[in-house]
């Protein structure tokens, strides 16, 4: 693979530290490039910081080209031109007295590079067209192929950027399953212990005994049934196919159906919820299941960290062009340090359910999820003064 002398090139292989694994072309003698040794060590000592940079984007975006750093050579300091690119675990890198130089040598190597080069190949192979334009003095091509080079780059880092949400997006999906494993582990452990004891305990157990087991497993199964339609409604809302059937809603008759399902669900309790609406408040575009769904998430949410005895307070009003809709309860509240991500999935706060209930830690995710699809916000907030959150919804009014 090694080139000619008159090729005027150095090529090598590297790690992700910039320690020369291989020389690849060791045409221009260059010193510092000797397997273990730092590639930058060949370069001139004021030129370094500005190496470090090309080292910084090569790594970032995947390539860098064209850039020219001084190198002392045996006929004095001289620059070089310098590209590289990420191929497997490490990078190559070429250097070269010229630019078509760069181009010719990047062009052959990356015929051997893995498929993530194609980019910069077609950039490399760019130069030594432009080096002809230079040479023929032909503005108009060299002016052409610099924006289409320019869009090559552009195309790159967008590229680039992707692949670092793909990779975001594997490490949240990864973190997402982790959490619903660990969830289902406690119910599902509580099932098969009390299951276990129904039907190996010698003697049975006594009616009230047995009883009490299957209440038991029961509630665990009802809760990994809302774990689990939770699950599906978030990954659904994630992959977006999150499809509303919006027609014109009266939002306040819509929340008096809910609280009053919610209210007696809470009398156990002792939790009871009011509802307090405006005159006059405007049709809005809703999708009635999806928004019902958000609207029992905060009413259940309030009650949940309620105390036993207090009141939950839905109010409604007009505000401009949007209707708010808030939820306050005079419960626990919410720890200053979980207000950040208290929508997200499996967002649990650090505060106690009084009354011991348990959550899915996904309710406010889809909640989030359902109003920003209708256009809307949805904040939270500690009263003050005052025990207790309040939850606020602003929605848009329906446009004519």
């Amino acid at each position: 693979m090694n080139s000619g002398p008159q090729d005027g090139c150095a090529a090598w292989i590297g790690d992700q530290e910039g320690r020369v694994l291989e020389v690849l072309d060791a045409a221009l003698s260059l010193d510092g490039i000797r397997r273990g040794r730092l590639w930058n060590e060949v370069l001139d000592p004021e030129s370094r910081t500005k190496g470090e940079t090309f080292w910084r984007e090569m790594t970032t975006h995947g390539a860098a080209w064209g850039w020219e750093l001084n190198v002392p050579l045996a006929c004095g300091l001289s620059p070089l031109y310098f590209a590289g690119w990420k191929a497997g675990e490490g990078y190559v890198l070429v250097a070269s007295l010229s630019r078509r130089g760069l181009a010719r040598r990047g062009e052959s190597l990356l015929a051997e590079a893995p498929p993530e080069g194609y980019l910069v190949a077609l950039a490399l192979a760019g130069e030594a067209v432009r080096e002809t334009a230079r040479a023929a003095g032909d503005s108009f091509i060299y002016d052409d192929l610099t924006r289409l080079n320019n869009e090559l780059a552009d195309l790159q880092r967008e590229v680039a950027r992707k692949n670092a949400e793909l990779l975001r997006l594997n490490e949240e999906k990864n973190r997402f399953l982790g959490m619903a494993a660990h969830d289902l582990r406690g119910p599902l452990s509580t099932i098969l212990a009390y299951s276990r004891f129904l039907l190996e305990e010698d003697p049975p157990p006594e009616e009230e005994e047995r009883r009490a087991f299957l209440k038991t497993i029961q509630g665990v199964s009802r809760l990994m049934l809302v774990l689990v339609e939770d699950l599906l409604d978030v990954a659904k809302i994630e992959a977006g196919r999150l499809d509303l059937n919006c027609e014109p809603t009266d939002l306040a008759l819509l929340t008096a159906g809910c609280c009053a399902q919610q209210n007696a669900l809470s009398a156990g309790k002792g939790v009871r919820i009011e509802v307090e609406a405006g005159r006059g408040l405007p049709l809005l575009d809703l999708d009635r299941p999806r928004f019902s769904q958000v609207l029992h998430n905060l009413l259940s949410n309030a009650v949940k960290f309620s105390h036993p005895g207090s009141l939950v307070v839905v109010s409604l009003q007009r505000e401009g062009d949007f209707v708010v809709l808030a939820v306050r309860d005079r419960g626990v509240g919410i720890p200053v340090q979980d207000l950040d991500r208290l929508f997200r999935p499996f967002g649990r706060t650090g505060a106690k359910a009084p009354g011991g209930e348990k959550s899915t830690g996904l309710g406010l995710a889809i909640v989030h999820k359902i109003v920003e699809a209708h256009g809307g916000a949805v904040e939270a907030r500690n009263n003050d003064p005052g025990p207790g959150a309040t939850f606020t919804v602003r929605l848009p009014l329906k446009k004519d």
